[in-house]
């Protein structure tokens, strides 16, 4: 539906949404409610007839680890016509934690992809690290993920090497408050 839910009510099996675009409120009433959001969304939700006790221990006891990727958008795929990698992934003990490469060449080793642009997953953490990421600005983000990624692989800083970066921090994403349980 394209809109949040700030209330349901197993009991009536209803919800009250709002619409995202017009941010107005509506009520849904149907046979059935079935309500399959991340615990720490549902705590935020108003359940209109009371869980019990355990349901609401649950919710509040439950916790979801933190989880960031930052990818990097590169004119060419520096990692597999230099360094001959065509998948996979590189485990560091730097901030970025894990990189992962794109495998879609892995067979082939075609060089006019290995020419194209690729979409190198430069930064997957989980845990203290990745909340550590989810702390900087983007544009912080974006520079420590490169200065890091390039100890690894210094091709990636030469001249308008990287056309895009861009990141996603699950504990910062309203609908899930955290990458898993």
């Amino acid at each position: 539906m394209g809109s949040s839910a700030p209330c349901v009510s197993p009991r009536s099996a209803s919800a009250i949404y709002r619409d995202r675009k017009t941010r107005a409120y509506s009520k849904e009433s149907a046979d059935a409610v079935v309500c399959a959001v991340p615990l720490g969304v549902l705590s935020h939700i108003e359940t209109v007839s009371e869980l019990s006790g355990g349901k609401r221990r649950a919710i509040r006891q439950i916790t979801y680890d933190s989880a960031t990727k930052v990818l990097a958008l590169t004119r060419r795929r520096f990692w597999e016509m230099e360094d001959g990698i065509y998948g996979g992934g590189t485990y560091t003990d730097l901030p970025i934690g894990m990189s992962y490469y794109p495998s879609d060449n892995a067979d082939g080793h075609d060089r006019s992809i290995s020419r194209g642009r690729g979409v190198l997953l430069a930064s997957y953490t989980w845990g203290q690290p990745a909340r550590r990421l989810a702390a900087l600005s983007t544009t912080q983000r974006s520079d420590l993920v490169i200065r890091n990624v390039a100890r690894v692989h210094p091709q990636i800083l030469e001249a308008r090497m990287v056309d895009q970066v861009v990141s996603w921090c699950w504990d910062k994403d309203p609908y899930s408050q955290g990458a898993f349980c």
